[in-house]
């Protein structure tokens, strides 16, 4: 029996969830999440996703991450607040996304950058988010940029807040080059 046809979001979905979830599973997050004074992975990673919606309490994030038990958002959120504050831990996550990133595109050559960068944005500007609460919390956050730098601790960061795309971002960054 022939599987069925992907559809073109479940495909765009395969074709990027690499460069959404390889933050989450590499040393930086643990890392960072600890030198911000969390305890523990789910600490990090809930406080990490939920941060451009504000400090939230768990209900709302046990709503939005439904697939994880309730009990361990609630052991993570709010408590992850009284350790940083949400933008604290935004800086947090895209600096460990930076990091892993760095990893990973440092032999891609600039003009596959521009062009993965390109079509990603193109299809996240078609999005829309209506139902989707932490959809369109990460779609238009203050985006920091730090050109060159590679620091593992957000506190030691000039910030300078820049409406930019956090791909473009993570690309300008982990390659060492700016992306237009």
């Amino acid at each position: 029996m022939a599987e069925p046809a992907a559809t073109l979001a479940r495909r765009l979905w395969e074709a990027i969830e690499p460069l959404h979830a390889a933050p989450y599973f590499s040393p930086h997050h643990r890392r960072i999440s600890l030198d911000l004074g969390m305890s523990g992975y789910w600490m990090g990673y809930f406080a990490g996703r939920a941060a451009p919606l504000g400090a939230m309490t768990a209900a709302p994030v046990e709503s939005m991450f439904f697939s994880f038990p309730d009990r361990r958002v609630a052991r993570a959120l709010p408590e992850a607040w009284a350790c940083a504050e949400p933008g604290t831990v935004l800086e947090a996550r895209i600096t460990t996304a930076r990091l892993v990133l760095a990893d990973h595109l440092r032999e891609v050559s600039r003009r596959d950058l521009d062009t993965l960068a390109s079509y990603l944005e193109m299809a996240a500007d078609g999005c829309h988010f209506a139902g989707r609460p932490l959809a369109a919390g990460w779609s238009s956050p203050g985006r920091t940029h730090h050109p060159g730098e590679h620091s593992t601790s957000p506190q030691t960061h000039r910030i300078r807040v820049r409406r930019r795309r956090p791909l473009r971002q993570a690309l300008d960054h982990s390659s060492g080059r700016r992306v237009p």
